[in-house]
């Protein structure tokens, strides 16, 4: 009896492996089929990156999320890690938005530093008192539709409400010249053909450092 156990016990290990085997064969394989999976990603989001396994993913650097962009489109990376929404312009992917930010907009595309926020006149769909956690405003008004006053002043929306058709994107920059982190929002694009347990895996590594 007790060998007839053991044999059951061991069988089972046996197969218990093998389903893990399976799995990491599952991950390491990508629509692309090559060994690793490349995931191009902006300065901004380098570093949500860091607790990926670097067996099985390679960061690819890029300056900025159309180049990311045409790296996916071109097949030379499986995923994007961005910081705003796509363009008209730009093609379509699928997308998973991650961790918290703000998007701010004007009548033409300019960029602000942190600081002159504080002297600026905002209008805003959003909870004026949480958009003050992260930036000192004086002037700030609530108001139901944001694109109504695009010029006006400057627009900070949801990044679900962000239209880029009907207004231009705004860069926040911090004095040292980087961007300011809360005026993005990770978004991860992707193919609509692409591994699901890959895109999990990328998104628990982003969550792990969004805000």
């Amino acid at each position: 009896m007790w060998v007839i156990l053991v044999s059951i016990s061991i069988l089972t290990v046996a197969f218990l492996l093998r389903i893990v085997g399976d799995r990491t064969n599952e991950v390491l394989s990508t629509s692309s089929g090559i060994d690793k999976v490349k995931i191009a990603v902006c300065p901004t989001f380098v570093s949500y990156l860091d607790g990926l396994d670097k067996t099985i993913f390679i960061t690819v650097s890029t300056s900025s999320t159309g180049e990311s962009i045409e790296l996916l489109n071109k097949g030379e990376v499986d995923f994007v890690l961005s910081g705003r929404v796509l363009r008209p312009d730009e093609p379509r992917y699928n997308s998973t938005f991650l961790g918290h930010g703000f998007s701010f907009l004007s009548n033409r595309e300019i960029t602000l530093k942190t600081s002159d926020l504080s002297e600026a006149t905002i209008f805003t769909d959003l909870d004026v008192s949480e958009i003050n956690q992260y930036f000192e405003t004086c002037n700030i008004s609530q108001v139901e539709d944001v694109y109504k006053y695009t010029d006006k002043g400057i627009v900070i929306t949801s990044w679900e409400n962000t239209n880029y058709t009907r207004a231009n994107i705004l860069h926040v920059i911090n004095e040292d010249g980087s961007r300011n982190i809360n005026s993005r929002i990770p978004i991860l694009y992707y193919k609509e053909n692409s591994n699901k347990e890959l895109v999990y895996l990328i998104s628990e590594s982003v969550l792990k450092y969004a805000k």
